[in-house]
């Protein structure tokens, strides 16, 4: 079980717009986040189409969140990105064991699956945003350091 890195780099913008609670250009948040500019304009069309984001075009464009960060669940992110976090096809509950009741480890499968699910359920971006420390670009920390 491996999450997406185009998932990871969705939840590090996410996490930055919760916390600018602004709008924020592309380039903002591929310096802040360390996301690549080639990865924004795919994450932000998935996002987006959830409805999370409002986009504003032009040279004081940006993104901004649409909704509360706190009305959205990791586990909405990462269902939103297509990337579940499946621990063993079992615990889904698509066992390849040919035996009628499955293999021996199906039902720990599936309740270890049911508490990442409950887990990632729980943890919504304004949590998120709470812990994670506010990145400023590399530039100013450089200017900062000099």
């Amino acid at each position: 079980m491996q999450l997406n890195i185009t998932t990871d780099y969705a939840v590090r913008v996410l996490i930055g717009l919760a916390q600018a609670q602004r709008r924020v250009s592309a380039s903002e948040l591929s310096e802040r986040h360390n996301v690549p500019r080639t990865y924004i304009s795919k994450i932000m069309v998935s996002l987006k189409e959830q409805g999370w984001l409002s986009v504003k075009g032009g040279a004081r464009g940006g993104y901004m969140l649409a909704v509360p960060p706190g009305e959205i669940t990791l586990k909405q992110v990462f269902a939103a990105m297509s990337d579940e976090l499946v621990l063993c096809p079992c615990g889904a509950g698509d066992c390849a064991w040919s035996g009628a009741d499955g293999c021996a480890m199906r039902r720990i499968y599936r309740q270890l699956q049911q508490r990442v699910d409950a887990m990632l359920d729980g943890v919504t971006l304004e949590t998120l945003a709470c812990r994670a420390p506010e990145r400023a670009p590399k530039q100013a920390v450089a200017q900062v350091q000099a």
